[in-house]
């Protein structure tokens, strides 16, 4: 999905239009390849997403903000759901009191039936508490009370099985990291310690952990 904040028609929009309403606009998916390197003089590339918006039939909607969403997993979401909220807010730590850089926040959205606990969007993470990831992931759109480098930390469990379901799956909350290392090397923010102390591992360390996580 490619969503695109507006003043006035709404919160986003698909390629998948209802048939009797006119499409608000064309949309076109480039992807700009970014080459980078380890302290150890290995090589990465990271490809970063750019949306082009054509033929708007809506008028000021050039002027929106816009990134591509992918749905959520819906992978044994019930266990998310199971957390009571007392502890979800308990485990915030909005002032990183116990210094692990990351500032927990719980995630409030608004619904019709007012404010609440997200627990389930690309806005809140697996204890419903919303980590910045840094600018380079930000679209430019918040939800609720999340900014828009805010992004929920999504469950590892499964992740080694997402290329079985589908081979040319991507990771991350656009589907931009190719691969789980790529994943890694995106976050910045409150995960840059985690990103740049797996930078600094050796090439066989770095496989170990990887390993690891695709063995989840």
């Amino acid at each position: 999905m490619v969503s695109c904040i507006r003043r006035i028609r709404g919160q986003g929009r698909s390629r998948a239009n209802v048939p009797s309403v006119p499409v608000e606009a064309g949309i076109r998916i480039e992807w700009f390849e970014e080459p980078g390197e380890y302290p150890d003089g290995s090589s990465d590339s990271l490809r970063r997403p750019t949306v082009t918006l054509e033929n708007p039939q809506v008028g000021d909607i050039q002027e929106a903000a816009r990134g591509i969403r992918l749905a959520p997993s819906l992978l044994d979401l019930g266990l998310l759901e199971a957390i009571p909220l007392a502890d979800i807010i308990a485990n915030a730590d909005p002032d990183d009191i116990d210094g692990d850089h990351i500032s927990g926040v719980a995630s409030v959205v608004f619904t019709a039936g007012g404010a609440t606990l997200g627990r389930f969007g690309l806005k809140a993470n697996v204890a419903s508490v919303k980590d910045d990831a840094g600018e380079d992931l930000s679209d430019g759109r918040g939800d609720g009370t999340a900014g828009p480098s805010e992004w929920r930390t999504a469950p590892l469990w499964g992740i080694g099985l997402v290329r079985s379901v589908d081979p040319d799956a991507g990771f991350l909350h656009d589907g931009r990291a190719r691969s789980i290392e790529e994943a890694i090397l995106w976050h910045g923010g409150e995960a840059v310690h985690t990103r740049v102390a797996f930078m600094k591992l050796n090439a066989s360390d770095r496989k170990l952990v990887l390993l690891f996580l695709r063995s989840l």
